[in-house]
């Protein structure tokens, strides 16, 4: 990890935890708003039943999915939430009430929970430290979501299924983020107030 990017997360981590708790949920349920309207049309209250989209469990001062899984799972989708374990990152459903303390503060599902292949996932909704203008995504820094989804690489055409969506407060965004080789580009970065990428041919890849 190079300095410019340790400290650029330093920076941005900062700013993520600055935002009070009332600006935060207005955040997240504008997100969640956002995320409604890439639902499928015309039947958006029984989108992809028995599909699974991927969220996560919000930590130090990022955006919650949780109203935005809230949306997906009334549309018939299930959740699944990620687990770390070593270098490996996995993905389960489990109900939030019964997640384990993971790594680095992580809340996540047991190791004997449900598994889902990465593959088979619809939608996943990423966390992240910043962003830019082209959906690059700068993270925690130890590649696990790249490592996943290590596969969309290789695809003809993005978006295709799995869609990765990443969430973020505005104050997120920088100028330019050089991606390196590993690096999977998000296909929609999804803020408070706009949606960065072509909604349209997303909506096209999840229907």
């Amino acid at each position: 990890m190079s300095d410019d990017r340790a400290d650029l997360r330093r920076r941005l981590r900062a700013v993520r935890r600055s935002i009070d708790d009332d600006r935060r949920r207005t955040a997240d349920e504008a997100v969640a708003g956002r995320i409604a309207t890439l639902l499928p049309r015309p039947h958006r209250a029984g989108w992809c039943t028995g599909a699974v989209v991927a969220g996560y469990v919000a930590t130090d001062g990022e955006l919650d999915p949780a109203p935005s899984l809230r949306v997906l799972e009334d549309a018939g989708a299930a959740t699944a939430l990620p687990r770390i374990d070593g270098d490996a990152m996995t993905f389960h459903t489990e109900s939030v009430g019964r997640l384990i303390d993971g790594p680095v503060g992580l809340r996540q599902p047991a190791a004997d929970a449900p598994e889902v292949e990465p593959r088979a996932l619809v939608l996943v909704l990423c966390p992240l430290v910043g962003f830019d203008e082209a959906r690059n995504r700068l993270g925690r820094g130890r590649a696990y979501y790249d490592r996943a989804f290590a596969f969309l690489l290789d695809a003809p055409h993005r978006p295709c299924r799995p869609v990765l969506v990443g969430l973020a407060h505005d104050e997120q965004q920088i100028d330019h983020l050089v991606p390196r080789a590993h690096d999977v580009a998000l296909d929609l970065v999804i803020t408070p107030t706009r949606i960065v990428g072509d909604v349209e041919v997303t909506i096209a890849a999840l229907g």
